[in-house]
């Protein structure tokens, strides 16, 4: 299965698989730098070295990628079906994007979860990094600003505490919107998630 946002161990994989891919390009790297050392009198004046020098460029997209992510945590499992079971109940077509990092040009922001049905999307924040500064209010307002250029009539709401966020999940109703606001939101929000 292909590791995209919405799967449970997104943010757990990507972790892991940017560990393995920078391990494996300074890897690549040293060994090239070594063989012009070696072909060339151990002189670093060589094409080898540069070639070596351009894997830097890859690694260090992928750490950097690292850096802002590594401090997400994995949701629970067992609340993770517990969300999905509520969001089934709703009997309606839902988009749900557990353990995800969004950013902006001013904050970096953990979220638990993400759910979007039609005319509404609520989150939960319990990162404290996050939550520091009014940041629930300024994640929300973020998120709203953006939902608003992509779909008319919607409405976002951000929790910080579970329970709330449950409640609120069973109790909202989807709202008439477009096809293409529908799409237009679930895409925007797709597109702030850290990839």
């Amino acid at each position: 299965m292909i590791n995209q946002p919405g799967n449970l161990d997104y943010t757990k994989k990507l972790k892991k698989s940017d560990i393995i891919k920078i391990v494996i390009l300074v890897i690549i790297a040293a060994a090239i730098f070594v063989t012009g050392l070696l072909l060339n009198d151990m002189s670093n004046k060589n094409v080898f070295t540069i070639v070596a020098i351009l894997f830097s460029l890859p690694v260090a997209k992928i750490l950097t990628r690292l850096i802002i992510i590594f401090p997400s945590k994995q949701v629970e499992s067992d609340e993770y079906d517990e969300v999905v079971g509520a969001a089934e109940k709703k009997g309606c077509e839902y988009k749900l994007f557990p353990s995800v990092v969004i950013t902006s040009e001013k904050k970096v922001m953990y979220m638990d979860y993400i759910f979007i049905i039609k005319g509404v999307v609520i989150g939960l924040v319990r990162n404290k990094k996050t939550l520091d500064k009014n940041g629930l209010q300024y994640v929300q307002d973020y998120l709203k600003k953006g939902v608003n250029n992509y779909g008319s009539g919607y409405t976002v709401r951000m929790h910080k505490d579970s329970h709330k966020f449950l409640e609120d999940l069973k109790g909202i109703k989807e709202k008439d919107v477009s096809k293409s606001d529908e799409e237009g939101v679930i895409d925007y929000i797709d597109s702030l998630i850290v990839r």
